[in-house]
């Protein structure tokens, strides 16, 4: 896990689509198909097109809080 400093001098982890998917209990691929569907908020190291692709766990967070509190995102069955 690699590790960033935010604007608030505090750090915060960088997420693998393994490791992201561990703490959501999807597969890596899942989160792979999420990330180039543009559902997840993700950024690649290098800022190159092949980087490999990293999640901070704070914005994902919010973006899955959002979902609970409006319309299901496109793409994504609600199951009850």
């Amino acid at each position: 896990m690699i590790e960033t400093t935010d604007h608030r001098g505090g750090s915060q982890p960088l997420l693998t689509a393994r490791e992201l998917g561990e703490r959501l209990g999807l597969s890596p691929a899942t989160v792979l198909d999420w990330h180039e569907a543009g559902r997840l908020p993700s950024f690649r190291l290098g800022g190159a097109k092949g980087g490999p692709v990293r999640f901070r766990w704070e914005e994902v967070e919010a973006v899955l809080e959002s979902w609970r509190c409006g319309p299901t995102p496109r793409g994504l069955e609600v199951v009850r």
